[in-house]
């Protein structure tokens, strides 16, 4: 699932130490077992959280002031969907570096999809009641998808559920069209802005929370 990612990065990322700070202090790791969390998540009132940042995009070092100007954005950003986030960091147990973040809670899915996309990060830890902690990595790196890419294929779109005609109905004409081997095919495939479908994602995931029919 992470072909696109070097080695090296998907180890460090996976050694990595997220603390969590605030009243009710917590450190999770991918290697934890699961449910060893619930009861740090049952006295945050929480389903689920998040350790996130908009520090360093793509793993391209920035000062400390950009830094730090990007995970105020990123703070207004989780609050203004009305989620809770407290201080977090994120540590690599060598010391060599560490990353001011945000823990949110209750995020859902799309949404963390869009802020990876919008923030340019490789990947976020996740948390949630009963399972293990599990890294969530940008949308385009689930399908081997090559580089930091900004389109899905209808192929890839249908790894994410997408149906043809779901397709045709939400996201209409596509944004681009890729070349393809064969000869057969002679306008290529059809390309979709990954913003664009995370966002009507996060949409339908909301019609669905508040009952909408539209």
């Amino acid at each position: 699932m992470t072909d696109a990612l070097p080695a090296e990065l998907v180890a460090a990322y996976e050694a990595t130490l997220y603390e969590v700070f605030g009243e009710r202090p917590a450190v999770l790791a991918v290697a934890d077992a699961a449910g060893a969390h619930d009861q740090w998540l049952a006295r945050n009132d929480s389903h689920t959280a998040i350790v996130f940042t908009a520090w360093n995009p793509f793993s391209r070092a920035l000062d400390v002031a950009a830094n730090e100007e990007a995970n105020a954005l990123l703070r207004a950003t989780i609050e203004s969907q009305k989620l809770r986030c407290v201080a977090a960091r994120g540590r690599h147990p060598s010391g060599h570096w560490s990353e001011d973040s945000l823990c949110a809670f209750d995020v859902p899915d799309p949404l963390l999809d869009e802020w990876l996309i919008e923030y340019r990060q490789n990947a976020a830890i996740r948390v949630r009641l009963g399972e293990q902690p599990l890294l969530v990595w940008h949308p385009c790196f689930l399908h081997g998808t090559p580089g930091y890419a900004d389109h899905f294929d209808v192929h890839q779109l249908r790894l994410r559920g997408w149906t043809e005609a779901a397709i045709r109905k939400v996201l209409g004409e596509p944004d681009s069209w890729a070349s393809v081997a064969h000869y057969r095919n002679f306008t290529g495939k059809r390309m979709y802005l990954t913003k664009r479908v995370v966002t009507a994602e996060s949409t339908a995931l909301t019609r669905r929370r508040t009952g909408a029919t539209r």
